[in-house]
């Protein structure tokens, strides 16, 4: 496993969608991983801000 943040929490994200639904959880990217974790946190987010 790979760590490429120093924190958890330095990288926190919302999308413009997401914003406008006023969904507003806080979003993270995290800390360890591979890039296959970082796209399932982001297909997670979409699944809350569009359905699915």
């Amino acid at each position: 496993m790979r760590t490429y943040l120093p924190a958890p929490d330095l990288i926190r994200f919302i999308s413009e969608l997401a914003y406008e639904r006023d969904i507003d959880t806080d979003w993270r990217i995290p800390a360890g991983g591979d890039h296959e974790r970082v796209a399932d946190e982001l297909k997670q987010h979409l699944q809350v801000v569009v359905g699915g």
